[in-house]
């Protein structure tokens, strides 16, 4: 009986030394699975901050320009679609880039699909030699080895936007008469009367188109002259050559 009190007394003290160490214990082991989940934790969270970017669609532009652009506004900030927005509004203030689209590749990563303005023309203004696109957006100029057998358009002010149409319209006929369009280096305007004046390899003659109505038998008028050998040693000789009216070629001899 006497054992069995001791064995008790035994049992009942290695009980209160288990309860007086369980909960040191315990507490450790939360401390060390908080430390755990926060540390697991932020590395998810740097995970999802932007830190990738990824252009394409550039052919005549370098990308690092736009990738600053793109770093400038995201780098190191949670993934959200109004950073998306906010880089297409900056990236399409550059004259070059026609539309630019902005999505997540992934959750670290945004991706640019930018399409670009292409040159057409060359726009002289003041002596300044710009590029001009096909919707009339002027392009500051940039060495292009691609770009640079254009027709020159000058005598129109940047914000005469009809007029520089109406040259894109013209240069676009010329292109399809390639016999013409080969002699052809500028298309200069000249005044509300004559409208436009084809600058090409008659030094003394001046050939007035007018504007673009019925441009297509005006240029096709100028490619028989041309083609014709008699006619086209007479266009070195004459002072003006008008294309203007619907029925008829005026010649004016110096």
């Amino acid at each position: 009986m006497e054992d069995e009190n001791n064995t008790n007394v035994s049992n009942d003290k290695v009980i209160r030394n288990w309860k007086k160490y369980i909960t040191p214990v315990l507490l450790l082991i939360s401390i060390v699975g908080i430390v755990y989940l926060v540390n697991i934790s932020d590395k998810w969270f740097v995970a999802e901050k932007i830190t990738e970017y990824e252009i394409n669609g550039l052919r005549l532009n370098d990308s690092e320009k736009f990738f600053e652009k793109a770093r400038n506004i995201s780098f190191g900030k949670p993934k959200d679609s109004v950073l998306l927005k906010s880089i297409e509004t900056e990236i399409e203030k550059d004259a070059y880039i026609e539309k630019c689209v902005a999505s997540f590749a992934s959750q670290s990563k945004i991706k640019l699909d930018l399409e670009e303005r292409i040159p057409f023309a060359f726009y002289n203004i003041g002596g300044k030699l710009d590029y001009l696109d096909l919707e009339g957006h002027i392009l500051p100029y940039k060495v292009l080895k691609e770009y640079s057998d254009f027709v020159i358009v000058s005598g129109i002010k940047q914000t005469d936007t009809l007029l520089i149409k109406t040259a894109i319209n013209i240069i676009g006929e010329l292109q399809k008469k390639q016999e013409v369009f080969d002699f052809v280096s500028e298309l200069r305007y000249m005044n509300k009367e004559n409208g436009f004046e084809i600058i090409g390899p008659f030094n003394y003659t001046k050939i007035y188109l007018g504007l673009d109505d019925n441009i297509a038998n005006k240029i096709e008028k100028l490619k028989v002259l041309m083609s014709n050998k008699s006619a086209h040693i007479l266009l070195s000789n004459v002072k003006k050559i008008d294309l203007r009216w619907l029925d008829r070629i005026i010649i004016e001899r110096i």
